[in-house]
């Protein structure tokens, strides 16, 4: 993510971490994050308890970081990854 802070981004925060006690990795709308969907999906009836949350963000970029960095330093987390959404220079609608 190396944008500009007041960089305005949107994309998906996907994070991969190992379930404890029906942990859910929740990213919250804030003044500076705009929060469109929220996905989780766990492996049930496996021994390993893999989950996999995809948040679709928007804000600017500084806040995405800090968020994403959050993540990064949350236990049971293995990997955050940031895809950034196709930029446009104008509105689409």
């Amino acid at each position: 993510m190396n944008m500009r802070g007041d960089m305005i981004v949107e994309g998906h925060l996907i994070v991969h971490y190992q379930e404890k006690a029906e942990q859910k990795l929740m990213v919250s709308r804030t003044e500076n994050i705009e929060v469109a969907a929220y996905h989780h999906s766990s492996r049930l009836g496996h021994s390993c308890h893999s989950c996999v949350d995809v948040v679709h963000v928007k804000g600017d970029a500084e806040s995405v970081r800090g968020v994403y960095k959050q993540l990064q330093n949350t236990s049971n987390v293995d990997k955050v990854s940031f895809v950034s959404a196709p930029m446009k220079d104008e509105d689409c609608c």
